[in-house]
Protein backbone atom coordinates (compact mmCIF):
# COMPACT_ATOMS: atom_id res chain seq x y z
CA UNK A 1 0.00 0.00 0.00
CA UNK A 2 1.20 3.75 -0.64
CA UNK A 3 2.00 6.09 2.27
CA UNK A 4 1.41 9.76 0.90
CA UNK A 5 3.83 11.91 2.71
CA UNK A 6 7.02 9.87 2.80
CA UNK A 7 8.72 12.43 4.17
CA UNK A 8 12.00 11.17 6.20
CA UNK A 9 10.80 7.69 5.92
CA UNK A 10 9.68 7.36 9.52
CA UNK A 11 6.94 5.19 8.76
CA UNK A 12 8.01 3.76 5.31
CA UNK A 13 11.30 2.36 6.75
CA UNK A 14 9.58 0.70 9.96
CA UNK A 15 6.77 -1.13 8.05
CA UNK A 16 9.44 -2.66 5.52
CA UNK A 17 11.14 -3.59 8.06
CA UNK A 18 8.36 -5.36 9.62
CA UNK A 19 7.71 -7.01 5.97
CA UNK A 20 4.77 -4.83 4.47
CA UNK A 21 4.76 -4.18 1.23
CA UNK A 22 4.52 -0.30 1.10
CA UNK A 23 5.33 2.38 -1.59
CA UNK A 24 6.37 5.65 -0.56
CA UNK A 25 4.42 8.59 -2.38
CA UNK A 26 5.14 12.32 -2.08
CA UNK A 27 5.07 15.47 -3.93
CA UNK A 28 8.44 16.38 -2.69
CA UNK A 29 11.66 15.40 -4.28
CA UNK A 30 13.63 16.81 -1.23
CA UNK A 31 11.59 14.32 0.62
CA UNK A 32 11.51 11.73 -1.29
CA UNK A 33 14.97 12.26 -1.45
CA UNK A 34 15.48 12.29 2.42
CA UNK A 35 13.41 8.89 2.55
CA UNK A 36 15.26 7.13 -0.26
CA UNK A 37 18.35 7.76 1.89
CA UNK A 38 16.93 7.01 5.35
CA UNK A 39 16.01 3.74 3.58
CA UNK A 40 19.26 2.45 1.73
CA UNK A 41 21.47 3.27 5.63
CA UNK A 42 18.86 0.57 6.23
CA UNK A 43 19.68 -1.77 3.49
CA UNK A 44 16.12 -1.07 2.39
CA UNK A 45 14.89 0.17 -1.44
CA UNK A 46 11.50 1.35 -1.39
CA UNK A 47 9.66 1.57 -4.12
CA UNK A 48 8.40 6.09 -3.96
CA UNK A 49 6.57 7.84 -6.20
CA UNK A 50 7.13 11.75 -7.05
CA UNK A 51 3.14 12.79 -7.19
CA UNK A 52 1.12 14.73 -5.40
CA UNK A 53 -1.99 12.80 -3.67
CA UNK A 54 -4.37 15.22 -5.44
CA UNK A 55 -2.96 14.15 -9.01
CA UNK A 56 -2.07 10.35 -8.07
CA UNK A 57 -2.25 8.07 -11.24
CA UNK A 58 -0.18 4.70 -10.45
CA UNK A 59 -0.67 1.73 -12.66
CA UNK A 60 -2.14 0.03 -9.27
CA UNK A 61 -4.50 -1.09 -6.67
CA UNK A 62 -3.75 -1.18 -3.25
CA UNK A 63 -5.58 -3.17 -0.05
CA UNK A 64 -4.93 -0.08 2.01
CA UNK A 65 -4.06 3.55 1.25
CA UNK A 66 -2.65 6.00 3.89
CA UNK A 67 -2.33 9.76 4.25
CA UNK A 68 -0.33 10.27 7.05
CA UNK A 69 1.26 13.39 8.92
CA UNK A 70 -1.12 16.11 8.63
CA UNK A 71 -0.74 15.73 5.01
CA UNK A 72 -4.54 15.60 4.05
CA UNK A 73 -5.40 18.39 5.57
CA UNK A 74 -2.80 20.71 3.29
CA UNK A 75 -4.79 19.73 0.16
CA UNK A 76 -6.35 23.17 -1.26
CA UNK A 77 -8.79 24.41 -2.19
CA UNK A 78 -12.33 21.89 -1.85
CA UNK A 79 -12.51 20.60 -5.23
CA UNK A 80 -8.77 18.80 -5.16
CA UNK A 81 -9.71 17.59 -1.60
CA UNK A 82 -12.98 16.04 -3.79
CA UNK A 83 -11.13 15.14 -6.14
CA UNK A 84 -7.60 13.66 -4.08
CA UNK A 85 -10.54 11.40 -2.52
CA UNK A 86 -11.72 10.16 -6.13
CA UNK A 87 -8.33 9.32 -7.54
CA UNK A 88 -7.60 7.52 -4.08
CA UNK A 89 -10.65 5.18 -4.53
CA UNK A 90 -9.74 4.68 -7.67
CA UNK A 91 -6.43 3.01 -7.01
CA UNK A 92 -7.96 1.05 -4.16
CA UNK A 93 -8.89 -2.96 -4.79
CA UNK A 94 -12.64 -3.64 -3.79
CA UNK A 95 -12.56 -3.62 -0.25
CA UNK A 96 -9.81 -1.47 -0.08
CA UNK A 97 -9.46 1.09 3.11
CA UNK A 98 -8.18 4.51 2.41
CA UNK A 99 -6.44 5.92 6.79
CA UNK A 100 -6.15 9.63 6.79
CA UNK A 101 -4.39 10.71 9.56
CA UNK A 102 -5.19 14.48 10.89
CA UNK A 103 -4.38 17.06 13.40
CA UNK A 104 -6.72 18.52 15.45
CA UNK A 105 -5.45 21.53 18.13
CA UNK A 106 -7.63 20.28 20.54
CA UNK A 107 -6.03 22.44 23.19
CA UNK A 108 -7.67 24.83 21.36
CA UNK A 109 -11.37 23.83 21.92
CA UNK A 110 -11.09 23.03 25.45
CA UNK A 111 -10.21 25.27 28.37
CA UNK A 112 -9.28 22.76 30.35
CA UNK A 113 -7.20 20.48 27.52
CA UNK A 114 -9.28 17.41 28.57
CA UNK A 115 -11.11 15.99 26.12
CA UNK A 116 -13.65 12.84 25.59
CA UNK A 117 -13.16 10.61 23.26
CA UNK A 118 -14.38 10.50 19.86
CA UNK A 119 -15.65 7.04 18.09
CA UNK A 120 -18.10 6.96 15.38
CA UNK A 121 -18.83 4.49 12.11
CA UNK A 122 -20.65 6.51 9.02
CA UNK A 123 -21.72 4.02 6.69
CA UNK A 124 -22.51 5.45 2.56
CA UNK A 125 -25.18 4.36 0.41
CA UNK A 126 -22.68 1.45 -0.60
CA UNK A 127 -22.38 0.49 2.75
CA UNK A 128 -18.91 1.51 2.62
CA UNK A 129 -17.45 2.64 6.09
CA UNK A 130 -15.89 5.79 7.32
CA UNK A 131 -14.39 5.09 10.74
CA UNK A 132 -13.57 8.43 12.99
CA UNK A 133 -11.40 7.96 15.74
CA UNK A 134 -9.77 10.31 18.59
Amino acid sequence: FPSHDSGSGRLLIPLLQNGFDIEGLDASSHMLNQSRRSAEKEGLNPVLYKQSIDKISINKKYDMIMIVGGSFQLIYPRKNVIKALQLVKRHLKEGGRLLIDTFIPWEFFYEDGEKEEFRHIVKNESGEEIFLQD
